[in-house]
């Protein structure tokens, strides 16, 4: 009986001191939420189950429902979900979304192409600006990576979000390069069935940008603080490390 009241007695307290988090996961976005098909769960996936297992306290709801990236963007601004796994910061989000602490992982800014074009892959925006008035470099619609192309005058194919699809256009002909974030190509390439002596990744990383969790600004310093603190112990017992090493090619 007294067991059984000390057991009562722990589960009441866990249950007050639980905090649920409204999230939500990102449509056409392979290598952080991957496709039902996938061989993988996708980087943001598994930090969030990782940082679950860490606090027990911590709760995530919405994780079956998607959406693309301008309406997560919304749904932060409006307060309809409270957090979002796996967000570039640039200064126009941080003028309505809060920013964890700490980043999640970096990524690189890389082109795709195929063996035929190879011989010279461009090294330089100042290249893919001059390339792309003969043919535009394919990026996913709506990402920063469009963004920031188009605002450096470089034309795009921007015409889906879904980067398999955008992969497919580059095998095609469609497209000669494809901009792309280095931790995507993996998933990217498994998707089409394609080895990787089929596609030429560049070396040049022409932009190294850090992902980090989105908060919502009316989300309480309190709840904000739990989930930074939960972040900072896994990457110190290098959790994430060993997450994004089943994502880069080797």
């Amino acid at each position: 009986m007294f067991k059984l009241i000390i057991i009562s007695i722990f589960g009441l307290n866990h249950f007050l001191h639980a905090q649920t988090f409204r999230t939500i996961k990102q449509e056409n976005a392979l290598f952080k939420y991957a496709h039902k098909d996938s061989k993988l769960n996708g980087i943001c996936t598994e930090i969030i189950n990782a940082v679950s297992k860490e606090n027990s306290q911590i709760t995530f709801i919405g994780l079956n429902s998607k959406a693309p990236l301008m309406r997560i963007e919304s749904m932060l601004n409006s307060n309809d979900i409270d957090l979002f796994f796996c967000l570039l910061k640039n200064e126009e989000r941080i003028k309505f979304i809060n920013f964890s602490s700490e980043s999640l992982f970096k990524i690189n800014h890389i082109l795709l192409t195929i063996k035929k074009n190879s011989s010279h892959i461009p090294e330089s925006y100042e290249e893919l600006k001059m390339l792309s008035q003969k043919k535009p470099i394919l990026v996913a619609q709506g990402s920063s990576l469009a963004q920031l192309l188009k605002n450096k005058g470089i034309k795009v194919d921007d015409g889906t979000r879904d980067e398999v699809s955008i992969a497919q256009k580059l095998i095609m002909g469609r497209g000669d390069y494809f901009y792309v974030q280095d931790l995507a190509t993996r998933e990217i390439l498994e998707h089409l069935g394609i080895s990787r002596e089929d596609i030429v990744i560049g070396k040049k990383s022409f932009k190294q940008e850090e992902h980090f969790v989105a908060y919502s600004k009316k989300l309480s310093e309190q709840k904000i603080n739990l989930i930074n603190k939960a972040i900072l112990d896994i990457k110190e017992k290098k959790i994430i490390d060993k997450i994004l090493l089943k994502y880069k090619y080797q």
